[in-house]
């Protein structure tokens, strides 16, 4: 989704060493890993070819990531809206994920039926709905993820009048980007873990609008301050953060 991935995946390290300590713990690496998976099936709509079981398993991976974090089943909507913009609205296209994401929590459920401790799947429908966000004052990741967003609010202005002035597939891509930005923004919110993690689903969406963002820039110069101002900030995150 972008004209040189060179630029996205430099960000998205950058981002990746900030949160490095995330990485190491269990939960919040297979989230992130199961949530890569599920990306990688929505973005694949692009082409048309297997929808059905792209569909499939984007609801299965988002139903595994539900068994572990529960509130992520907000990210359905990203999954409506690509099927949306890249394909048609069927009855298939829309049964094909709910099936997937349901196959995974028979399954868990099966055996926590089968070890007596059915409760555990009841409390994955029991969420509490709180928006507090004094715990992010609390966390090390509060500023790099602020300054994040910061620099993805500033490509989303630069790059967005162009992407959105024509009608072709990156419009899709792009309006599907800024869904997902946005989804992943009021997950981080709504799940408020006190640890931070839950900001890993920010890393895609604003490491590709961002490196859209340098395409605009003409001058190499501009460019190459912004990258050794990447660098030096993510230094000095990782040192003192």
């Amino acid at each position: 989704m972008t004209f040189d991935h060179s630029y996205a995946f430099f960000i998205f390290t950058l981002i990746a060493i900030l949160h490095f300590s995330f990485l190491f713990e269990f939960k919040p690496l297979i989230t992130f890993i199961l949530h890569l998976l599920y990306l990688r099936k929505i973005y694949s709509l692009r082409s048309s070819k297997s929808i059905i079981q792209k569909l499939f398993d984007s609801g299965f991976w988002l139903g595994v990531l539900f068994i572990l974090e529960p509130y992520c089943f907000v990210f359905f909507l990203v999954t409506l809206t690509a099927i949306l913009l890249y394909q048609k609205l069927t009855i298939q296209n829309l049964i094909a994920p709910i099936i997937g994401y349901i196959t995974p929590l028979i399954i868990y459920f099966t055996y926590l039926f089968w070890v007596d401790t059915t409760n555990n799947f009841i409390k994955l429908f029991t969420v509490d709905f709180i928006f507090d966000l004094s715990t992010y004052t609390k966390n090390s990741t509060t500023w790099s993820t602020l300054v994040l967003l910061l620099f993805t609010l500033i490509a989303l202005i630069l790059k967005s009048p162009k992407a959105m002035s024509v009608n072709n597939s990156f419009k899709k891509s792009w309006q599907l980007l800024i869904i997902n930005l946005l989804v992943s923004l009021f997950f981080a919110i709504l799940t408020n873990t006190n640890q931070g993690y839950e900001t890993l689903f920010l890393y895609v969406p604003a490491s590709i609008i961002i490196a859209n963002g340098f395409e605009v820039l003409q001058k190499r110069m501009v460019k190459n301050i912004l990258i050794f101002i990447f660098m030096m900030g993510t230094i000095i995150g990782f040192c003192y953060l």
